[in-house]
């Protein structure tokens, strides 16, 4: 017990070692929660930590160009998809109210949604409205994955490789790490990193 202490102790010292080293040279890593209800992005800044975050939802909308133009004037984000407007984000449940429509996810326990055939175009989308290209290649992106659902360890391996892939596509040198390991790292520095972390999320 105690060397995994200290094996967590070494990890979080060296990470942060590396953050420093990092920022010293003008490239500051990210880390990025994609959460069934919520996708949430964050960078460390000399102010400290810059944070931003958009429903992860979508609803589709039949095309026509006023109401493409009524979202362009409104700024909402949406991308046209054959003859519907997907409007996607933090808007979507006052647009699914306005149209008298269900919200859908690309998100389902806590992964992509294999039923959803809008999941990774909607996906991309959101997360581009948080997360630029990397500055240069290989800058350090942290992003959080679940613990695999009894029976579905196959799309659990699944949903990482798929936003690995993504995210390496934007430059960035990607890690996954477990959201409840990421708890303890975020909150339990001062005990040693002793102590049961846990997710609630919205999955």
């Amino acid at each position: 017990m105690e060397e995994r202490k200290d094996h967590l102790w070494k990890v979080a010292q060296e990470v942060e070692e590396r953050i420093d080293e990092m920022e010293k040279a003008g490239a500051a890593p990210a880390g990025i929660d994609v959460g069934t209800s919520k996708v949430v992005a964050a960078r460390r800044r000399a102010k400290g930590i810059e944070s931003a975050s958009q429903l992860n939802a979508f609803i589709p909308v039949p095309y026509s160009r006023f109401t493409e133009t009524i979202l362009g004037q409104n700024e909402i984000s949406y991308f046209r998809e054959g003859s519907e407007l997907v409007i996607f984000g933090s808007a979507t449940e006052k647009f699914a109210n306005m149209f008298n429509a269900d919200v859908r996810r690309p998100m389902a326990d806590g992964m992509v949604n294999p039923k959803e055939k809008m999941a990774l175009p909607v996906l991309e989308a959101i997360i581009q409205t948080l997360l630029p290209k990397a500055k240069s290649q290989g800058e350090i992106l942290a992003f959080s994955v679940p613990a695999a659902p009894t029976g579905k360890e196959t799309e659990l391996t699944y949903h990482e490789a798929t936003l690995r892939h993504h995210f390496e596509s934007m430059g960035y040198k990607a890690t996954a790490i477990n959201e409840g390991l990421a708890v303890i790292f975020s909150e339990l520095e001062d005990n040693n990193f002793t102590g049961i972390g846990l997710s609630c999320g919205g999955g």
